[in-house]
């Protein structure tokens, strides 16, 4: 299963899931090369519990659904 998107040349979006204080948390988050060409972490995503994300991913089709059709490829990372 891919768990990854490239978002740039430097920067791909990452789901993982982790425990947090005794919580499932799911994360979409950016993560980027360092200069020592290392892959970071950076502070831009989300991390929210399953039940939020399985409530919050429709809305996103729904909104995605009133916008013209992009076809521009995503690759995975």
């Amino acid at each position: 299963m891919k768990t990854a998107l490239q978002k740039s040349a430097h920067e791909i979006i990452r789901v993982t899931t982790h425990e947090y204080q005794g919580a499932t948390m799911v994360s979409a988050r950016v993560w980027y090369v360092n200069k020592r060409g290392e892959q970071r972490p950076s502070r831009r995503g989300l991390t929210v519990p399953p039940a939020v994300w399985r409530a919050l991913l429709p809305l996103i089709a729904e909104e995605l659904d009133r916008l013209p059709t992009d076809e521009t490829e995503v690759r995975n990372a």
